[in-house]
């Protein structure tokens, strides 16, 4: 993740030592969810996009979406601390 000096925009940049990269950007929609758009190559050349959704539920839940076909929902619960 990443700053961009000169405009401000939040991103992502990934790759891996056998060729497969991606180059993402962090939004903010209207219901304050934070969104990463991301483009990637494939280690043979495949191509694709696909878009990640975090929405804070409440203050110890967030709720992760990979928008594909069929969305992949992910709940992270944090639990409570220790005494």
């Amino acid at each position: 993740m990443g700053v961009n000096g000169k405009s401000g925009e939040v991103f992502h940049m990934g790759v891996d030592s056998k060729g497969t990269s991606s180059l993402g950007k962090w939004e903010v929609d209207d219901d304050g969810d934070a969104i990463l758009g991301i483009v990637f190559t494939a280690e043979y050349g495949q191509e694709g996009a696909l878009r990640i959704r975090h929405h804070l539920e409440d203050k110890n839940t967030v709720i992760v979406t990979v928008e594909l076909p069929e969305p992949i929902k992910i709940k992270l619960i944090r639990l409570p601390k220790k005494k």
